[in-house]
């Protein structure tokens, strides 16, 4: 081979590398911008879910706290006795308190994952099961014939019910903040 083809081969090839060279480092530097990019939104995501999850959490715990001194004084008692009945205020703000559950509810099911939705649903439902019961008590308690036989059985029958209801509610909100905290744990390698 003489020495000008060489020269010609030996500048192709280089040409070649370079050209196979600056299209590797673009294809690199693409790669690392779109891992850049999604590591942010899972960033972003994530305090997200953090956010929801707590507010819905407290919302829950709140609603909890306000209603568990007047569920939790219909223990077992003799006759028909009933230490805290309770008021209209108190079924308003109890109705206040299942709102704000919904709102953040909704929040936690936008954000997701899937493995939240059913316990946050659950916590949801038996939170407006303790709601309807406080509602029912106060309703049937008002009655002028709460000395009649059924209506006494009644309100004694929705206070165990409402009682069932606020013990499985709390177990709900246990529920859902474990799986919140595995969402949150999930680093999204597995």
């Amino acid at each position: 081979m003489d020495a000008g083809l060489a020269a010609v081969l030996g500048a192709v090839a280089g040409a070649v590398g370079t050209a196979l060279a600056g299209a590797s480092t673009g294809w690199a530097s693409q790669q690392q911008a779109k891992i850049a990019a999604r590591s942010a939104h899972q960033l972003e995501r994530r305090q997200s879910r953090e956010t929801a999850y707590r507010v819905f959490i407290r919302v829950a715990d709140t609603l909890h706290e306000h209603v568990a001194p007047i569920v939790s004084s219909w223990g077992v008692t003799e006759g028909f006795v009933i230490l805290r009945r309770p008021d209209q205020d108190f079924c308003e703000e109890a109705e206040a308190h299942g709102r704000a559950l919904r709102d953040a509810w909704l929040e936690v099911s936008l954000l997701g994952p899937s493995s939240v939705l059913d316990p946050a649903v659950s916590v949801l439902e038996v939170g407006r099961d303790v709601i309807n019961g406080c509602s029912l008590v106060f309703v049937l308690s008002q009655l002028d014939l709460s000395e009649e036989p059924e209506v006494r059985d009644e309100i004694a029958s929705a206070r165990q019910r409402t009682r069932d209801a606020m013990s499985q509610f709390g177990k709900e909100i246990q529920k859902f903040g474990k799986s919140a905290q595995q969402a949150l744990d999930d680093d999204g390698a597995s």
